[in-house]
């Protein structure tokens, strides 16, 4: 069936209540918030699919802070909001553009958020004739705000238009359409609304490894870091592991190659044998970590050594680590041996290395400092494995 467009509008109040009832599904952020909800009231709740593609809640709350305002004293209506459906007569409906609008409104009228009007463009404003300031509004949750102020800001009218019989492949195409002029919306944020759920599901399972919550914080690992770091190296892969500049154009130029099909499978076992190999790399740097903490005397202790981030694993020596990785099995170097060469290659990085991992005009993803950063590590890890191998053969002679 064609698209076809309904135009609508709610006001504030029964949009909360349409999200309540997941008639409206927002994202990630909100459906975290509606489930713990639910388990603190005992109540039943199964969460609605969102769409997977958009990014993460992300407005700081002066942000949000200054649409609460601007829908309070009327200053301007909000951009109209787009969602969409499979059919044309669903009451459900997933949020294709305007999810940080409408999360930041439903945190503030659920008392999640206090105003921070640090960076409001309206210091003074008026109500029915009366002037207000900022101290008015400063610190304030939904609750402690006066009662026609709340009921102004539930009655406040939210315009949007919901697209008919989109299926998400369609969705993710408007998506991308629509925000990718955007300056708000970051490169792996349009990357990840433009790759498809095939590529994107062997990005989810990809950076599903233990050895990734090492090297990045749990929330990036499905965010930008994730998206990036998985980009570059399938990047990378596609061209053999060798050099080529890392620009978005180049990454996106091989990423959508791959959107309807997926990854050859060839380069998703090397992906989930690379990930293994990793696995147990990091597993033993964290035995050596807990060995070196149980000395210590004093000294702050880690709390969980599960998601103990390495601190010089930056984007830039992740992606390297993984190509390194994939040299090493290459040269039957054990994970014990490349565990202990890896930490120091990259906590005590040499000249040479620094030298092109970008710097005043240089980038870490020109190709010079690509190649540079490639032939540093090829080269020591084909002397590592020369010298491991020297001492197999002198151990063979031994017996």
């Amino acid at each position: 069936m064609e698209l076809s467009y309904t135009p609508d509008k709610r006001d504030v109040k029964t949009i909360i209540e349409m999200i309540d009832k997941q008639y409206i599904a927002v994202g990630e952020h909100l459906q975290q918030i509606l489930t713990e909800k639910a388990k603190t009231n005992n109540e039943k709740f199964n969460p609605r699919d969102y769409m997977l593609s958009q990014r993460k809640y992300c407005w700081e709350t002066w942000r949000a802070s200054n649409l609460i305002q601007s829908m309070l004293i009327q200053a301007m209506p909000i951009p109209e909001l787009m969602f969409y459906r499979h059919d044309d007569k669903s009451q459900f409906r997933k949020t294709l553009d305007g999810q940080q609008r409408l999360t930041s409104i439903y945190l503030f009228v659920n008392n999640v958020i206090k105003l921070d009007m640090s960076k409001t463009i309206f210091p003074t404003f008026e109500i029915e004739g009366e002037i207000f300031t900022i101290k008015d509004l400063q610190g304030k949750t939904f609750s402690e705000l006066p009662e026609l102020w709340q009921d102004i800001i539930l009655g406040f009218t939210i315009r949007y238009t919901c697209i008919n019989n989109c299926d998400e492949e369609t969705a993710e195409k408007i998506f991308t359409q629509v925000n990718g002029g955007s300056k708000v919306l970051r490169a792996a944020e349009i990357r990840r609304a433009g790759m498809g759920g095939k590529l994107r599901k062997s990005f989810n399972i990809a950076l599903s490894h233990d050895w990734v919550l090492h090297a990045i914080t749990t929330s990036s690992i499905v965010g930008n870091a994730g998206i990036e770091i998985m980009g570059h190296v399938v990047t990378l892969l596609d061209n053999n592991c060798e050099a080529l500049e890392l620009s978005k154009s180049t990454i996106d130029n091989i990423l959508y190659g791959y959107r309807d099909s997926g990854l050859p499978e060839t380069m998703q076992e090397k992906i989930n044998s690379v990930s293994e190999y990793l696995n147990n790399t990091t597993s033993i740097w964290i035995e050596e970590k807990k060995q070196a903490d149980s000395q210590k005397e004093k000294g702050k202790k880690v709390s969980n050594y599960n998601t103990y981030r390495f601190s010089f694993l930056n984007k830039t020596n992740t992606v390297t680590l993984i190509i390194a990785a994939l040299k090493a099995q290459e040269l039957n170097i054990k994970e014990k041996s490349f565990a202990k060469w890896a930490y120091t290659f990259f906590s005590n990085q040499s000249k040479e290395y620094k030298e092109h991992c970008g710097s005043g005009s240089s980038k870490a993803i020109d190709i010079e400092n690509v190649q540079g950063r490639l032939d540093t590590v090829t080269d020591s890890l084909t002397t590592l494995s020369g010298i491991n191998n020297k001492q197999s053969e002198g151990e063979a002679i031994s017996a």
